[in-house]
C-alpha cells in the first residue's frame, strides 16, 4: 500500500504492521485449537482495531493524511484477504464492539488454494517491480546493505533486459 504514495521508510513500515497486526490474535493457538478457533479473526479483525493502530502510527508517521490512510488500506487489506481467502466459514466481526454481526463469505476460498497462491505470485511481482522503480524492498527493513545488494541485483538485471517499462528513477 505505501509504494502507492511513494511514501517515506517509515510509512513503509507501519503499513506492513498495520497488515500484520491484526493476525496477533492468532496467538490464541498458544491456549489450544478451541481457544485459537474461538478467537483468531474476532479479537484485532474489525476496523476498531484498525483504527487503534492507526493512531498508534501517527505518533510516528506524523499527522499526514495520506501515510494514514495508506496505513489503514494496509489494514484493510488484511480483512479484505482473510475474508475471501481464509477459507469456507471463517468469517469476520468487523463492527465488534459496536455490533457484533458476523460475516461470512459464501464464496470464500480455501486458504491453500490456486487464488491464494496467485495473489501470492502478484505480490511478490509487485515487490520486484518496487523494487526496480523505486529503489526499496521489504528487505530494508531486515538488513540495510542487504536490501541495497537486492535493489542493485533487481536494477541491474532489468536495466540490462530493458524490462523496466522506461527509464530508472
Amino acid at each position: 500500500m505505501a509504494c502507492l504514495g511513494r511514501a517515506d521508510r517509515r510509512t513503509r513500515l507501519w503499513c506492513v504492521l498495520a497488515s500484520l497486526t491484526p493476525d496477533l490474535d492468532g496467538l490464541s493457538l498458544l491456549f489450544g485449537l478451541d481457544v485459537y478457533a474461538r478467537y483468531h479473526h474476532l479479537l484485532l479483525h474489525n476496523l476498531l482495531f484498525g483504527v487503534v493502530v492507526t493512531l498508534v502510527s501517527a505518533y510516528r508517521v506524523g499527522l499526514r493524511p495520506l501515510s494514514l490512510g495508506l496505513v489503514f488500506l494496509a489494514f484493510l487489506s488484511h480483512l479484505v484477504g482473510d475474508y475471501f481467502g481464509s477459507g469456507p466459514g471463517w468469517g469476520l466481526w468487523p463492527f465488534l464492539p459496536f455490533s457484533d454481526k458476523f460475516y461470512v463469505c459464501e464464496c470464500a476460498w480455501n486458504l491453500v488454494s490456486w487464488q491464494n497462491t496467485l495473489i501470492t505470485l502478484g505480490a511478490i511481482a509487485v515487490a520486484l517491480w518496487v523494487g526496480v522503480r523505486q529503489g526499496h524492498t521489504h528487505v530494508e527493513f531486515v538488513h540495510a546493505g542487504l536490501e541495497r545488494t537486492v535493489v542493485d541485483t533487481l536494477q541491474l538485471r532489468f536495466r540490462r533486459s530493458g524490462s523496466t517499462g522506461g527509464p530508472l528513477p
